[in-house]
């Protein structure tokens, strides 16, 4: 009996733990700076890709967005600053 006692306190220390940890989590992402955009908004970016292509992958980090393209000429890298919604570098890999 003791020990069932002991492991159901255990699970109720375990619960209040993790919701506590995730509320800050979510606190946190609140609080986080936002990035600068002078004016430009998100929505005003045009990224068109070729007839066929298809997006595999999208990140957001450091103030950039990294588009990663499946293209019917290879593989494509496009960084653009969300700054201003300008494209600062693209990387092609040739289809062998």
């Amino acid at each position: 009996m003791i020990v069932l006692g002991v492991l159901i306190v255990a699970a109720l220390m375990a619960v209040i733990y993790g919701a506590i940890a995730g509320w800050r989590k979510v606190d946190a992402a609140e609080h986080a700076p936002q990035a600068q955009t002078d004016g430009f908004r998100l929505e005003n970016l045009r990224y068109t890709l070729p007839k066929g292509s298809m997006v595999t992958d999208l990140k957001v980090e450091q103030g950039r967005i990294v588009v990663r393209a499946k293209t019917p000429a290879g593989e494509e890298i496009d960084t653009f600053d969300l700054g201003n919604g300008k494209l600062i570098a693209r990387i092609v890999v040739p289809e062998k």
